[in-house]
């Protein structure tokens, strides 16, 4: 090992302390005010496609502890045991975040033998003060998470209703310690190489790596357990672990250097999507998010290095395909700060629709159907249990995040609370509900919560009620429909939920 000047050595941790600071900082910031964590929750959900305090403070920790471990690794010189090792541990991680992915889809492919891969799951738990739901599909798998409630129970601790954290798939879930536990092995080990990697690499690892680094594993180690490769902000962590490796680990020259990381991640990706996932990868957010993140680098660094002026043309087509990407990265982005525009787009003012959920179940009905007349005529309204059901044709410009800041106020909800905005059309979907330990069923009604059933019969072989129903806002929110309608009507088991 070389060894630097004391100087040099100082300037790293003070570089280190700098980002701990400035981490902390953030995450006092993040929760100072509504607005600000309004913007907070815009950017992790982007990054990390959840809109949760949980994963807001897993990011803020996890940014927190890999500075302060390295200022302490190089305080106390203990990276300087562990230098020769740093690509040992580099390796360790890309090898068991891509065994976590991989560990996804072969689970999704165990609990969905003999169905359709385009097949939706879904599942509702009810414990006294505990309500949760959770689905699951192959391009965006919450299976996974079930290894957040072995953990928790493992350690005897008890979340409620503060975290999503896989309870209802848990307790469904075949063999499930054991799936858990190869999980948990996988994610010890992400983080342990993580920390290693981090700690060997502390003394030469420039400001813009380190940040890079910890943003990858961040990204790529939260999607291991929640929502998986098939997930379209995982392309973030894809294309800065692609940025990391490349600038330390190859040596790459030639005028398209620059652009050499957005290509191969571009690569990868298709090559995912072709190979694992027969095209159902989200490349709507991934696409834009990808193009924005990798031009921007591509054209940072020809500045840095000078090279601006060089291949005119083509820096004027790839300004371009910067410029539609960045407009839709901050239209999305504005989209998860303030919410979706609610607009009545029918010609005979059926109304846009609202769904509500995470509501407190002693909150009245009529109430908050007048507190909704204060945007718009309210033109359908019904509510049951956690959740509620609206069309309504509003009076001007109007946004889901006025509505659910309004009525956070109002309602002062202890848990997840989201008003979802979903353009009124009616489709027919397919449903199966396997009622588990139910054993007797019950007679669904032929309307709720914007649902009609058009036909329903049992299989008391299978267990399990067949739907054929109209809904007239999708099937995603319709599952979340039935599954409380099922809790209402009876059924106190829990039930799984088949979109097929």
């Amino acid at each position: 090992m070389k060894t630097q000047p004391r100087a040099v050595m100082q300037r790293q941790e003070k570089t280190f302390l700098i980002f701990f600071a400035l981490f902390l900082l953030l995450g006092i910031l993040a929760f100072s005010s509504q607005e600000m964590l309004k913007s907070a929750h815009a950017a992790v959900q982007y990054f990390t496609d959840g809109y949760s305090n949980g994963k807001l403070i897993v990011s803020i920790a996890w940014l927190s502890l890999l500075s302060i471990a390295c200022f302490a690794a190089l305080k106390f010189k203990i990276n300087e045991k562990l230098e020769k090792f740093e690509k040992h541990f580099f390796a360790a991680f890309i090898i068991a975040a891509s065994a976590i992915m991989i560990l996804g889809v072969l689970q999704f492919n165990y609990f969905a033998t003999g169905e359709n891969p385009n097949v939706y799951y879904a599942t509702y738990l009810k414990e006294g003060n505990y309500s949760n739901w959770e689905g699951s599909g192959i391009s965006h798998s919450h299976f996974p998470k079930i290894t957040l409630y072995f953990i928790e129970k493992s350690l005897g601790i008890n979340l409620g209703n503060e975290f999503d954290d896989g309870k209802p798939l848990y307790n469904i879930f075949p063999n499930r310690d054991l799936w858990s536990a190869a999980f948990t092995i996988l994610l010890a080990i992400m983080l342990a190489s993580v920390i290693l990697h981090s700690i060997s690499k502390s003394r030469t690892i420039s400001p813009f790596d380190f940040l890079v680094f910890a943003l990858a594993t961040l990204n790529l180690t939260i999607h291991g357990i929640d929502g998986g490769i098939g997930t379209g902000a995982v392309i973030s962590g894809l294309f800065l672990i692609t940025l990391y490796a490349l600038r330390n680990y190859a040596k790459i020259d030639g005028f398209l250097k620059n652009l050499v990381p957005l290509a191969l991640t571009a690569t990868i990706a298709v090559l995912i999507n072709s190979i694992i996932f027969s095209n159902l990868l989200d490349f709507s957010l991934a696409t834009p998010l990808l193009l924005t993140l990798g031009l921007s680098y591509y054209f940072a660094f020809e500045l840095i290095e000078k090279k601006i002026k060089e291949q005119i043309p083509l820096k004027i087509i790839l300004a371009l395909f910067l410029l539609v990407s960045a407009n839709n990265f901050l239209i999305t982005y504005n989209v998860f700060v303030d919410g979706k525009w609610v607009i009545d787009n029918s010609k005979d003012q059926q109304g846009d629709v609202l769904f509500m959920y995470g509501l407190p179940e002693s909150s009245n009905a009529q109430e908050l159907k007048q507190a909704l007349e204060q945007y718009g005529e309210v033109k359908e309204f019904e509510k049951t249990g956690w959740v509620a059901y609206a069309r309504i044709v509003p009076n001007g410009f109007l946004r889901t995040g006025i509505i659910q800041a309004d009525l956070e106020k109002k309602l002062n909800p202890t848990g997840y609370f989201y008003v979802e905005e979903i353009m009124f059309q009616k489709t027919i979907v397919n449903f199966k509900v396997l009622l588990l330990k139910n054993k007797k069923p019950i007679v669904f009604e032929e309307n709720f919560l914007g649902l009609k059933v058009l036909n329903q019969s049992y299989n008391s072989q299978e267990n399990a009620i067949y739907l054929t129903v109209q809904s007239n806002y999708g099937s995603r929110w319709g599952m979340l429909s039935i599954l409380t309608q099922a809790n209402e009507q009876g059924l106190k088991e829990q039930v799984l939920l088949i979109k097929q």
